[in-house]
């Protein structure tokens, strides 16, 4: 079968999709990929670029990009569209059914986002657009991959899509050999890695830490991600203080793991966060909101804690906890292994992918 994915960034190909492909492919399926291509790569399959902003809400740049895909659709008239984030699930498989109606279209959705848990002027006005234009594509889709089963019932309730179309893979999975198990060998270090948006907990994870520092002077705590103009004075200001380590983006993910005790994961809400996955595999235990996308991933007081939302006072506790139990660390991180193997292992996950994309 020739099967397009209609992709955001050439980033999101690169950490999130590559081993789709490259699965895809091992199975005899020519793959295309359309996205917003920053820089040359020698990918190993056919590409489009196509420029868009997925967080732009602009009438001009919409149409364009409903355009530029209508058109690469109707050139290449793929036997399967698969589509990621906001716009290609909308605008992008709205665009494909009119440019080719024999297409069979698979979405999926990682996650809600800030649009669903800022309930400012703004975002209602943005979750109301939407929602009519998921509403509009899902009624097109052949199916609808979701990572949680809340994401998965918001759609079927709301009678977004049929049921029978809805299929929760419960995360898109990590390839368990690029992150390998290792034992915990530095007990003092937490890490904190995301994009240092608000909604990731930034200054929650920076207030808890400056409480545990009062009673353990020696640890430490590390973030890594992109920065954002929104956090930054935060971050600076908790560094200045000696609290927090601001590090900027980690090509090493691995390296980061393998030098720290557990993973603080203070987000307010996710699809089914790959870096909670992603340190499961290295063998750490992981303190996490107890929200969506990342309690069907933790296993309270068996792999880590799971904490109530932005409370600050129980994310200090739980990381102290930790620091005074260096066996029950290790413990941890070795059942997160298991749960890895068992639940996140990204093969399994995209032969199940694959399979109902095929039609089995």
């Amino acid at each position: 079968m020739k099967i397009m994915l209609l992709c955001t960034t050439e980033g999101t190909i690169r950490n999130f999709r590559r081993d789709l492909i490259s699965f895809l492919q091992a199975k005899g399926h020519e793959v295309i990929v359309v996205a917003d291509f920053l820089s040359d790569k020698d990918f190993q399959f056919k590409t489009y670029g196509i420029r868009m902003q997925n967080r732009s809400v602009s009438i001009f740049e919409s149409l364009n990009y409903y355009k530029a895909v209508k058109s690469v659709v109707k050139e290449e008239r793929p036997d399967v569209l698969m589509t990621f984030m906001v716009k290609p699930n909308t605008l992008g498989v709205l665009a494909a059914k009119s440019a080719y109606k024999k297409a069979r279209i698979f979405s999926m959705v990682e996650g809600m986002g800030v649009v669903y848990t800022d309930n400012s002027l703004k975002y209602r006005l943005i979750r109301l657009i939407t929602n009519f234009l998921y509403r509009r594509a899902f009624k097109k889709a052949d199916g609808l991959f979701c990572l949680n089963q809340y994401d998965a019932d918001y759609f079927i309730k709301g009678k977004y899509i049929a049921e029978s179309k809805v299929h929760n893979i419960r995360g898109i999975g990590v390839d368990l050999n690029r992150y390998p198990f290792s034992e915990v060998k530095v007990f003092n270090r937490f890490v904190f890695i995301a994009r240092m948006l608000k909604e990731k907990g930034v200054e929650e994870f920076c207030k808890a830490a400056a409480i545990v520092k009062e009673e353990f002077p020696n640890a430490e705590f590390v973030m890594y991600g992109k920065g954002e103009p929104a956090t930054a004075e935060c971050i600076a200001e908790y560094q200045k203080r000696g609290v927090v380590q601001y590090m900027g983006i980690t090509s090493n993910i691995v390296e980061v793991f393998q030098d720290a005790t557990a993973l603080v994961a203070t987000t307010y809400r996710e699809g089914s966060s790959r870096v909670i996955m992603e340190a499961m595999a290295c063998g750490r235990a992981v303190i996490a909101s107890d929200t969506i996308g990342c309690n069907h991933l933790v296993e309270d007081g068996v792999t880590g804690y799971l904490v109530k939302v932005k409370d600050v006072e129980g994310f200090a506790e739980a990381m102290k906890k930790v620091l005074n139990d260096k066996e029950q660390a290790s413990a941890m991180g070795k059942k997160a292994r298991e749960k890895a193997e068992r639940e996140c292992d990204e093969n399994k996950i995209n032969a199940l992918i694959c399979n109902i994309v095929e039609g089995k």
